[in-house]
């Protein structure tokens, strides 16, 4: 009898764990995002970065808009990153399938470095050539399978069917970056509640990948209608922070 209900704890202890340590891959062919999640909507953010070696000393503040919206099968997000150096400033502009978050274009201006645009295709990345001005016009890359568009990270991240002890092995690709498409493992390491505008706190799961060693990233995503309120960058020493703000400008 003892023999069998330990043999009975083990198997509902084996399961319990099989739940909890849950790991998804997340890729455009497989559809795992909830899309029905993402809705059209304004947010703003406020980047920083603190130096803890210098008294916490804030620099490089800017503010960046994003702004979701839906044009029959496709989903359209722009954003604007707006800082005190004007050559620094940034305008993007993205589309997305609406059934699994494809990419299908995206493109990006800044003052300093010109226009660069990019078509998504199942097998390749390429410059838009029709594209006038278009810096990256002779730009390709070849691609395994078809990635998502790693300058849509918030957006992707309140698709994620998230949950305690879940892993998601999600495949990102930074547009014109040097860095080839990949898969990258982003865990979910806790809740946490943090205090809104409000005065109120609100539920946050807390998602975070690990670059190296030395060097991670921790995204504060709301258990309710999903959105990423904070995020916290370590790098080299420095911090990095995203805040979202509560009123636009």
């Amino acid at each position: 009898m003892l023999r069998f209900f330990a043999t009975t704890l083990c198997i509902v202890l084996s399961h319990m764990y099989s739940v909890w340590a849950q790991t998804d891959t997340i890729d455009v062919k497989n559809k795992k995002l909830l899309i029905r999640q993402l809705k059209p909507t304004k947010r703003q953010y406020m980047v920083y970065l603190k130096n803890p070696q210098k008294n916490n000393l804030i620099t490089n503040v800017s503010l960046w808009t994003r702004e979701v919206s839906f044009q029959k099968d496709m989903v359209v997000i722009s954003q604007q990153w707006s800082g005190q150096d004007t050559l620094t400033n940034r305008k993007l502009w993205s589309l997305c399938k609406k059934d699994n978050f494809e990419p299908v274009y995206h493109y990006t201006y800044m003052p300093k470095m010109g226009v660069a645009a990019f078509n998504f295709g199942e097998k390749q990345i390429t410059g838009a050539d029709s594209v006038a001005n278009n810096t990256k016009k002779d730009f390709q890359v070849a691609l395994k399978h078809p990635t998502f568009n790693w300058e849509l990270d918030l957006e992707t991240f309140e698709m994620l069917p998230l949950g305690i002890g879940k892993t998601f092995i999600i495949d990102f690709y930074h547009p014109g970056g040097s860095q080839t498409p990949a898969y990258y493992t982003y865990k979910v390491t806790g809740s946490e509640k943090l205090e809104v505008s409000t005065g109120k706190e609100t539920d946050c799961w807390m998602l975070r990948i690990d670059y190296n060693a030395d060097s991670y990233a921790t995204f504060w995503i709301t258990k309710q209608n999903p959105e990423v309120l904070k995020m916290e960058e370590f790098y080299k020493g420095i911090y990095r922070y995203k805040v979202k703000l509560a009123t636009s400008i």
